[in-house]
């Protein structure tokens, strides 16, 4: 069974590319960002996985949370740099799955939250659901 560690693996070097990178000042993290960081991340997170021992293929949801500062006066999301990452995201996991093997990917939702721990924050989180060989 591959574990989330695996799983991350995988996607940690689809996503931590240039295409993404130059839409963000801040960096590609596993798990969470540092606490009192303001600058753009990326935050690669899994949800529970499948251990179904009857398949050869493995399911689970990871997801994909770009933070951006909210506008200082307004505090609304900065929705023009959110939009600009998930387009690369979106672009590269499309592009990814049109030579994958065995590890792939597809966006089942996106949506933008405020940040819980930081309300200068806001974040887009795009859930997606992958299938990898045991």
């Amino acid at each position: 069974m591959k574990t989330q560690f695996d799983i991350l693996d995988k996607l940690y070097p689809v996503i931590n590319v240039t295409a993404i990178k130059n839409t963000i000042d801040g960096r590609v993290y596993r798990h969470k960002k540092p606490r009192d960081s303001q600058l753009r991340n990326i935050v690669l997170a899994t949800l529970p996985i499948s251990g179904d021992n009857n398949t050869d293929l493995q399911n689970g949801t990871v997801m994909i949370n770009s933070f951006a500062k909210n506008d200082p006066k307004t505090g609304i999301p900065d929705e023009a740099h959110l939009k600009a990452t998930v387009a690369a995201i979106i672009t590269v996991i499309e592009a990814y799955n049109a030579s994958a093997g065995y590890f792939r990917m597809r966006v089942i939702s996106e949506n933008i939250f405020p940040d819980d721990l930081d309300d200068t924050m806001a974040y887009d989180s795009i859930r997606v659901l992958y299938w990898t060989q045991r």
